[in-house]
């Protein structure tokens, strides 16, 4: 999905990759227990064949032997730049000239270098990663929000205020009726007198 919806200097977005191509894909998954490696050999190899034009093949270990264009003149003699002329001739030769075997098989579609030996770069990693069973992870407790925190403060702030309002309001009901009726008792008797008969408070 990634590769369709990327688009690169010579492929177009929204490409559709052959069967021969998803084939290889899938080979590499089941080399490797399902996953494919991004850093192995074969993913490479796969990259090549799908962007033939950016991603260089990736030889085996000790197959070839780079060298710069200094030591390639001093070895063969020959300049390492080929002209066009040169290039066409070797395009348009026979393949039993020059010892290259074409590809002959239709299903592979021209895939007739792919190798199947992987290469990766850490392996031992690897195969420790695929190894090693995933512990499930115990479920955290749910953490209370910094806005849950502050509405708790809230709500408990506003009954401190409506205690001490209603305090205050008792108080001075209570300090009025006991200078009206004197003493603390009367205090106490007014609301018993107020229960007992309730046309008092008409």
């Amino acid at each position: 999905r990634i590769l369709n919806s990327t688009e690169s200097a010579y492929v177009p977005i929204g490409r559709n990759f052959s069967e021969a191509l998803m084939k290889k894909l899938r080979e590499v998954a089941e080399a490797h227990a399902g996953q494919v490696p991004l850093h192995g050999r074969l993913f490479a190899q796969w990259m090549h064949f799908a962007y033939p034009n950016e991603c260089p093949y990736p030889h085996l270990s000790g197959t070839t032997k780079p060298v710069s264009e200094a030591q390639w003149l001093a070895e063969t003699g020959t300049p390492p730049i080929a002209t066009q002329d040169q290039m066409h001739s070797i395009i348009n030769m026979p393949p039993s000239t020059h010892g290259v075997t074409g590809c002959d098989n239709s299903e592979e579609e021209g895939m007739c270098m792919w190798a199947p030996e992987e290469e990766l770069v850490d392996a031992v990693s690897w195969r420790t990663a695929q190894d090693v069973v995933p512990e499930p992870v115990p479920a955290q407790p749910a953490q209370v929000g910094a806005r849950t925190v502050l509405r708790v403060c809230a709500f408990g702030a506003m009954l401190a205020s409506s205690a001490m309002v209603m305090r205050n309001v008792v108080r001075q009901m209570r300090e009025a009726i006991e200078e009206a009726n004197g003493g603390e008792a009367s205090f106490v008797a007014f609301f018993l007198r107020n229960d007992k008969d309730p046309a008092h408070n008409l």
